[in-house]
């Protein structure tokens, strides 16, 4: 399968993105946990750079995986004449 110009440009912008976030999160360890607890605005930075570093994974995945997304999902054959079920969460 190849990937088009534009979706692995995205996906490599994004994993830089994910890189930078990971650096300054690296830098941010030597940080102990009662200042991270009591200084605002270093703990605004950590939370932020988590948050957007997974924001950018979540954008990679479907461009990475638009063309599995279309395709509809295998039922064995014992299978095919019963309801799909969806799980139930526990609270």
């Amino acid at each position: 399968m190849t990937i088009p110009d534009e979706i692995e440009a995205r996906i490599i912008d994004k994993a830089a993105y994910v890189e930078e976030a990971v650096t300054i999160l690296s830098e941010k360890q030597s940080l102990d946990r009662t200042t991270y607890q009591s200084d605002r605005e270093q703990r605004a930075i950590v939370e932020r750079e988590f948050q957007t570093a997974i924001e950018a994974c979540i954008d990679i995945t479907p461009s990475h995986t638009v063309g599995v997304s279309a395709v509809t999902p295998r039922v064995p054959q014992e299978r095919a004449d019963q309801p799909l079920r969806r799980s139930r969460r526990r609270s």
